[in-house]
């Protein structure tokens, strides 16, 4: 009980498989007498109850314009660490852990696999990107030991942004994320923060939700995620030009994710049946998207969103509900 009143859904869902998993190891390694016996109290949450909570909090994103909002006021590394999440899709530890050796000067990639799963990614670095990390390099501080020496990102004190420290009124070791809390009072200063859940990881949320219609597979490769697929263990490789294709995509979007989760929602309500038409998507698109497609501009907002519905719509074969989820 004293759990559930401290964390929220997910937080109690860590904390029990957190105890769960210390006291099977006690258990494995004979370090009590006898398994402990958790009984339904301790449980974790359902996964019914994960998603009303996530439901409930609406969607972990920022908008277009609050992320041109951040880089604007942010200093010169945090700017280059946004920059990351948004071009390559990294969270705190990947920032945190990123070598200068994994900067292909040469190609702009960044060849860095995900700290969390070893996964190797291969990622194209936008022009500001690759501007942004040679500015925060040469601002970098003097590393504090020598295992810090090769890192891109430092704080003030030569020490990783995320790392674990040694508590100063226990033995404890104890997590400490700078990068979390710096973000934080930078959203605070520029008043974004009004939405559950945002901080520097929604900036990986964004890249997967903007690049993913473009290019599953590709998007899957640049975020690092496991794939235990048959077509994973078969493909050695994604071409670059699909990896370039995802990042594009990401880099040239210019609008309002609520509004385009508000047109396919309103699309699967007007839907006549399973499948999703033109003419069941919002006029502001549609008629935007007859205009664009006599003037060749796709890169506005309005052409942006309707291909990103209807390869999504094509994705799922014309299935409303799936495509909604999607």
């Amino acid at each position: 009980m004293k759990l559930a009143k401290r964390y929220g859904v997910v937080g109690l869902r860590n904390a029990v498989n957190t105890c769960r998993v210390i006291l099977k190891y006690a258990s494995d390694n004979r370090l009590i007498d006898t398994p402990v016996n958790y009984g339904q109290a301790f449980d974790r949450p359902s996964a019914k109850t994960l998603r009303k909570a996530r439901n409930a909090a609406g969607p972990r994103l920022f908008e277009a314009d609050e992320i041109r909002r951040i880089l604007a006021a942010a200093d010169p590394t945090m700017r280059a660490m946004i920059l990351l999440g948004c071009n390559c899709g990294f969270g705190n530890s990947d920032i945190a852990n990123l070598t200068q050796s994994a900067l292909n000067l040469e190609s702009g990639r960044v060849d860095f696999p995900r700290v969390k799963t070893e996964i190797p990614r291969r990622v194209p670095r936008w022009p500001e990107t690759v501007a942004a990390l040679q500015d925060a390099i040469k601002a970098r501080p003097k590393p504090a030991t020598r295992d810090e020496a090769g890192l891109c990102f430092l704080t003030i004190r030569g020490k990783r942004w995320v790392r674990t420290q040694q508590s100063r009124k226990t033995d404890r070791l104890i997590p400490r994320d700078v990068l979390s809390q710096k973000f934080a009072k930078l959203l605070k200063r520029l008043e974004i923060y009004g939405r559950q859940g945002l901080g520097f990881y929604t900036l990986r949320h964004n890249f997967q939700t903007i690049g993913d219609a473009k290019d599953p597979e590709a998007m899957a490769a640049l975020m690092g995620h496991v794939d235990s697929s048959m077509g994973a263990v078969t493909r050695e490789r994604i071409p670059e030009e699909r990896l370039q294709a995802v990042v594009d995509v990401v880099r040239a979007w210019p609008g309002n994710i609520r509004q385009l989760i508000n047109a396919i929602e309103r699309a699967k309500i007007l839907a006549d049946g399973h499948v999703i038409t033109l003419h069941d998507l919002p006029s502001e698109i549609t008629e935007s998207a007859s205009a664009d497609a006599k003037n060749h501009d796709e890169g506005t907002l309005a052409a942006i969103e309707r291909a990103f519905v209807l390869e999504m719509r094509d994705q799922e074969r014309g299935h409303k509900t799936r495509t909604a989820k999607t």
